[in-house]
Protein backbone atom coordinates (compact mmCIF):
# COMPACT_ATOMS: atom_id res chain seq x y z
CA UNK A 1 0.00 0.00 0.00
CA UNK A 2 2.54 2.33 0.95
CA UNK A 3 4.24 1.93 -3.19
CA UNK A 4 1.25 2.50 -3.90
CA UNK A 5 0.62 5.91 -2.49
CA UNK A 6 3.89 6.96 -3.35
CA UNK A 7 3.21 5.93 -7.09
CA UNK A 8 -0.04 8.05 -7.17
CA UNK A 9 1.69 11.23 -5.43
CA UNK A 10 4.24 10.81 -8.70
CA UNK A 11 2.09 10.95 -10.70
CA UNK A 12 -0.07 14.25 -9.05
CA UNK A 13 3.89 15.90 -9.05
CA UNK A 14 3.71 15.00 -12.54
CA UNK A 15 0.59 16.89 -13.57
CA UNK A 16 1.42 19.73 -11.25
CA UNK A 17 5.00 20.20 -11.70
CA UNK A 18 6.19 18.44 -15.44
CA UNK A 19 9.82 19.12 -16.30
CA UNK A 20 8.66 18.70 -19.95
CA UNK A 21 6.09 18.55 -22.02
CA UNK A 22 5.88 14.48 -23.11
CA UNK A 23 4.16 13.67 -26.78
CA UNK A 24 4.04 9.71 -27.34
CA UNK A 25 2.95 8.99 -23.71
CA UNK A 26 -0.64 7.13 -24.00
CA UNK A 27 0.34 3.83 -25.37
CA UNK A 28 3.52 3.80 -23.77
CA UNK A 29 2.19 4.53 -20.53
CA UNK A 30 -0.44 1.71 -20.35
CA UNK A 31 2.33 -0.70 -21.78
CA UNK A 32 4.82 -0.06 -19.16
CA UNK A 33 1.78 -0.45 -16.80
CA UNK A 34 1.17 -3.11 -17.68
CA UNK A 35 4.48 -4.40 -17.84
CA UNK A 36 4.45 -4.10 -14.07
CA UNK A 37 0.81 -5.89 -13.88
CA UNK A 38 2.28 -8.99 -15.80
CA UNK A 39 5.73 -8.82 -14.00
CA UNK A 40 4.05 -9.24 -10.44
CA UNK A 41 1.65 -11.93 -11.77
CA UNK A 42 5.40 -13.78 -13.17
CA UNK A 43 6.59 -13.63 -10.33
CA UNK A 44 3.74 -14.94 -8.23
CA UNK A 45 3.18 -17.70 -10.42
CA UNK A 46 7.38 -18.44 -10.12
CA UNK A 47 7.74 -17.85 -6.52
CA UNK A 48 4.76 -18.08 -5.05
CA UNK A 49 5.48 -16.95 -1.21
CA UNK A 50 7.89 -14.33 -2.78
CA UNK A 51 11.35 -13.28 -1.38
CA UNK A 52 9.93 -13.68 2.33
CA UNK A 53 10.58 -17.99 1.86
CA UNK A 54 14.26 -17.38 0.90
CA UNK A 55 14.12 -14.61 4.00
CA UNK A 56 13.36 -17.97 6.44
CA UNK A 57 15.39 -20.02 4.61
CA UNK A 58 18.31 -17.89 5.71
CA UNK A 59 17.36 -16.94 9.00
CA UNK A 60 15.19 -19.74 10.13
CA UNK A 61 16.24 -23.29 8.32
CA UNK A 62 19.98 -22.03 8.27
CA UNK A 63 19.61 -21.19 12.25
CA UNK A 64 21.30 -17.39 11.65
CA UNK A 65 20.47 -14.17 13.03
CA UNK A 66 19.35 -11.73 10.89
CA UNK A 67 21.60 -8.69 9.77
CA UNK A 68 21.05 -5.50 11.36
CA UNK A 69 17.66 -3.65 9.11
CA UNK A 70 20.11 -1.34 8.13
CA UNK A 71 22.80 -3.54 7.08
CA UNK A 72 20.62 -5.95 5.15
CA UNK A 73 19.02 -2.34 3.25
CA UNK A 74 22.76 -1.32 2.30
CA UNK A 75 23.74 -5.12 1.19
CA UNK A 76 20.49 -5.56 -1.33
CA UNK A 77 21.17 -2.06 -2.20
CA UNK A 78 24.72 -2.77 -3.47
CA UNK A 79 23.63 -6.06 -4.76
CA UNK A 80 21.11 -4.38 -7.34
CA UNK A 81 23.83 -1.88 -7.86
CA UNK A 82 25.81 -4.75 -9.33
CA UNK A 83 23.21 -6.53 -10.70
CA UNK A 84 22.63 -3.17 -13.03
CA UNK A 85 25.98 -2.76 -13.61
CA UNK A 86 26.46 -5.96 -15.17
CA UNK A 87 23.35 -5.52 -17.32
CA UNK A 88 25.55 -3.25 -19.30
CA UNK A 89 28.49 -4.80 -19.46
CA UNK A 90 27.49 -8.65 -20.79
CA UNK A 91 25.16 -8.62 -23.73
CA UNK A 92 23.10 -11.44 -22.54
CA UNK A 93 21.79 -9.03 -19.86
CA UNK A 94 21.91 -6.10 -21.65
CA UNK A 95 19.01 -7.65 -24.15
CA UNK A 96 16.71 -7.97 -21.59
CA UNK A 97 17.63 -4.57 -19.79
CA UNK A 98 17.08 -3.27 -23.32
CA UNK A 99 13.63 -3.43 -23.06
CA UNK A 100 13.78 -0.68 -20.11
CA UNK A 101 15.85 1.82 -21.63
CA UNK A 102 13.77 1.60 -25.20
CA UNK A 103 11.47 3.86 -23.46
CA UNK A 104 11.85 6.72 -25.17
CA UNK A 105 10.23 9.45 -23.11
CA UNK A 106 10.81 9.06 -18.90
CA UNK A 107 7.62 9.63 -16.60
CA UNK A 108 7.20 7.60 -13.57
CA UNK A 109 5.60 4.39 -15.61
CA UNK A 110 9.27 4.02 -17.10
CA UNK A 111 10.44 2.24 -13.15
CA UNK A 112 7.61 0.19 -14.17
CA UNK A 113 9.07 -1.42 -17.46
CA UNK A 114 11.24 -4.57 -17.19
CA UNK A 115 10.95 -7.32 -19.16
CA UNK A 116 9.33 -10.09 -17.35
CA UNK A 117 12.76 -12.41 -17.84
CA UNK A 118 14.67 -9.80 -16.42
CA UNK A 119 12.28 -9.23 -13.19
CA UNK A 120 12.67 -12.67 -12.89
CA UNK A 121 16.25 -12.88 -12.48
CA UNK A 122 16.57 -10.26 -10.66
CA UNK A 123 14.15 -11.90 -8.06
CA UNK A 124 16.55 -14.72 -8.14
CA UNK A 125 19.57 -12.72 -7.88
CA UNK A 126 17.96 -11.05 -4.58
CA UNK A 127 17.02 -14.57 -2.96
CA UNK A 128 20.80 -15.56 -3.46
CA UNK A 129 21.82 -12.50 -1.51
CA UNK A 130 19.34 -12.83 0.85
CA UNK A 131 20.22 -16.57 2.11
CA UNK A 132 24.36 -15.39 1.62
CA UNK A 133 23.99 -12.62 3.90
CA UNK A 134 20.91 -13.90 6.14
CA UNK A 135 18.68 -10.81 5.75
CA UNK A 136 15.72 -10.95 7.65
CA UNK A 137 11.95 -11.12 6.28
CA UNK A 138 11.04 -7.59 7.81
CA UNK A 139 14.11 -6.15 6.06
CA UNK A 140 13.30 -7.55 2.56
CA UNK A 141 9.57 -6.09 2.50
CA UNK A 142 11.05 -3.18 3.78
CA UNK A 143 13.73 -2.99 1.15
CA UNK A 144 10.77 -3.93 -1.84
CA UNK A 145 8.78 -1.05 -1.17
CA UNK A 146 11.85 1.06 -1.02
CA UNK A 147 12.82 -0.28 -4.21
CA UNK A 148 9.72 0.15 -5.89
CA UNK A 149 9.37 3.83 -4.75
CA UNK A 150 12.70 4.55 -5.90
CA UNK A 151 12.65 2.82 -9.60
CA UNK A 152 9.29 5.54 -9.94
CA UNK A 153 10.65 8.39 -8.48
CA UNK A 154 14.08 8.31 -10.21
CA UNK A 155 12.29 8.00 -14.13
CA UNK A 156 9.28 10.34 -13.04
CA UNK A 157 8.97 13.84 -15.20
CA UNK A 158 9.12 15.79 -12.35
CA UNK A 159 10.79 19.25 -12.43
CA UNK A 160 13.64 19.52 -10.48
CA UNK A 161 15.59 22.05 -9.21
CA UNK A 162 16.34 24.36 -6.21
CA UNK A 163 18.62 24.20 -3.35
CA UNK A 164 16.96 21.25 -1.61
CA UNK A 165 17.11 19.19 -4.68
CA UNK A 166 20.57 20.41 -5.69
CA UNK A 167 21.74 18.36 -1.96
CA UNK A 168 19.40 15.16 -2.76
CA UNK A 169 21.02 14.80 -5.78
CA UNK A 170 24.21 14.26 -3.94
CA UNK A 171 23.15 11.16 -1.65
CA UNK A 172 20.15 9.97 -3.72
CA UNK A 173 19.44 9.00 -7.73
CA UNK A 174 17.16 11.52 -8.01
CA UNK A 175 14.80 11.70 -11.84
CA UNK A 176 18.01 14.62 -12.93
CA UNK A 177 20.86 11.90 -11.99
CA UNK A 178 18.93 9.23 -13.57
CA UNK A 179 17.93 10.81 -16.71
CA UNK A 180 22.06 10.99 -17.43
CA UNK A 181 21.56 7.17 -17.54
CA UNK A 182 18.82 6.82 -20.01
CA UNK A 183 20.82 9.12 -22.70
CA UNK A 184 21.68 7.60 -26.14
CA UNK A 185 25.84 6.88 -25.37
CA UNK A 186 27.02 4.02 -24.31
CA UNK A 187 28.76 6.10 -22.06
CA UNK A 188 25.99 7.83 -20.46
CA UNK A 189 23.83 4.56 -20.03
CA UNK A 190 26.84 3.21 -17.70
CA UNK A 191 26.44 6.25 -15.97
CA UNK A 192 24.58 6.50 -12.75
CA UNK A 193 23.38 2.97 -12.03
CA UNK A 194 22.20 3.12 -8.38
CA UNK A 195 18.60 2.26 -7.03
CA UNK A 196 18.74 4.61 -4.34
CA UNK A 197 22.14 6.08 -2.54
CA UNK A 198 24.33 6.90 -5.17
CA UNK A 199 27.32 6.03 -2.69
CA UNK A 200 28.03 3.30 -5.30
CA UNK A 201 28.33 5.01 -8.32
CA UNK A 202 30.74 7.27 -6.38
CA UNK A 203 32.57 4.79 -5.40
CA UNK A 204 32.87 2.40 -8.14
CA UNK A 205 33.88 5.13 -10.51
CA UNK A 206 30.43 5.27 -12.16
CA UNK A 207 28.88 8.46 -11.42
CA UNK A 208 27.88 11.34 -13.69
CA UNK A 209 27.20 14.93 -13.06
CA UNK A 210 26.90 15.46 -17.23
CA UNK A 211 23.65 17.49 -18.12
CA UNK A 212 20.15 15.41 -18.39
CA UNK A 213 18.44 17.72 -20.81
CA UNK A 214 19.14 15.34 -24.06
CA UNK A 215 16.81 13.38 -25.67
CA UNK A 216 17.03 9.34 -23.79
CA UNK A 217 16.06 6.01 -24.76
CA UNK A 218 17.85 3.71 -27.84
CA UNK A 219 19.79 5.31 -30.41
CA UNK A 220 18.68 5.01 -34.34
CA UNK A 221 15.69 3.03 -34.83
CA UNK A 222 16.74 0.43 -32.24
CA UNK A 223 13.42 0.90 -29.76
CA UNK A 224 10.98 1.59 -32.70
CA UNK A 225 7.61 -0.09 -31.95
CA UNK A 226 8.65 -1.58 -28.03
CA UNK A 227 5.51 -0.03 -27.12
CA UNK A 228 3.64 -2.35 -28.70
CA UNK A 229 2.83 -5.67 -26.10
CA UNK A 230 4.06 -8.27 -29.13
CA UNK A 231 7.70 -6.21 -29.93
CA UNK A 232 7.97 -5.56 -26.09
CA UNK A 233 8.43 -9.46 -25.47
CA UNK A 234 10.02 -10.58 -28.10
CA UNK A 235 12.57 -7.78 -28.56
CA UNK A 236 15.66 -9.24 -26.13
CA UNK A 237 15.38 -12.12 -28.81
CA UNK A 238 15.80 -9.50 -31.80
CA UNK A 239 17.87 -6.27 -30.60
CA UNK A 240 21.42 -6.59 -32.02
Amino acid sequence: MAAVLVFLALVLSEFSLPARALVRRGKARLLNLSAGVVNSLVLRLALPAGLATWAGIATTQLGRDPLPVWAGLLVLDLALYLQHWACHRYPILWRLHAVHHSDSELDVTTGLRFHPLEALASTLWKGAIIIAFGIGTNTVWLFEVLLLAASCFSHANIRWTGRAAHWLDQIWMTPACHRVHHGLSGTSQRSNLAFGMTLWDRMFGTWSAANSDGPVGLPGDIGRDSDKLRKFLIFPFIIK
